[in-house]
């Protein structure tokens, strides 16, 4: 429940409330969804949080892939100076999703995603070689 609540802090752009809450519930249960992690990736992203944003999204590498995901995981890889990772991310990323790749900030809108997150995604996939400008 309390995953849930801070994941929903998190998406309305209350990034600072809905992380503490939302890491307490990943560090608490180990065998926690995967959208926990996404979730935590996004908060620790937007408050700056480089390294933690970059250690969650090495979680989202055991499940099918899905272009937020894959997205979560080239930026956490170029975080960390993982050029190699992140090529090969970003090939898979380009192959498994074209329309994503073409027009991140699209998908990003269309999932009510806020503004700011938005830009700093697009912004950052854009470093890693993904998206037109828009």
């Amino acid at each position: 429940m309390a995953a849930a609540y801070g994941y929903g802090l998190i998406f309305a752009g209350k990034y600072d409330e809905g992380t503490p809450i939302l890491g307490h519930a990943v560090e608490a249960f180990s065998g926690h969804p995967t959208w926990w992690d996404y979730g935590l990736f996004v908060g620790a992203f937007m408050q700056g949080d480089m390294k933690r944003a970059a250690i969650a999204s090495e979680s989202l590498r055991t499940t099918a892939s899905k272009s937020h995901y894959l997205a979560a995981r080239l930026i956490g890889a170029k975080i960390s100076g993982r050029d190699k990772l992140a090529g090969e991310l970003a090939n898979e990323l380009t192959a498994e999703f074209p329309n994503f790749v073409a027009d991140p900030r699209a998908t990003f809108v269309d999932r009510k995603y806020p503004a700011d997150l938005t830009d700093r995604l697009v912004q950052s996939l854009r470093a890693a070689g993904i998206g037109n400008p828009s």
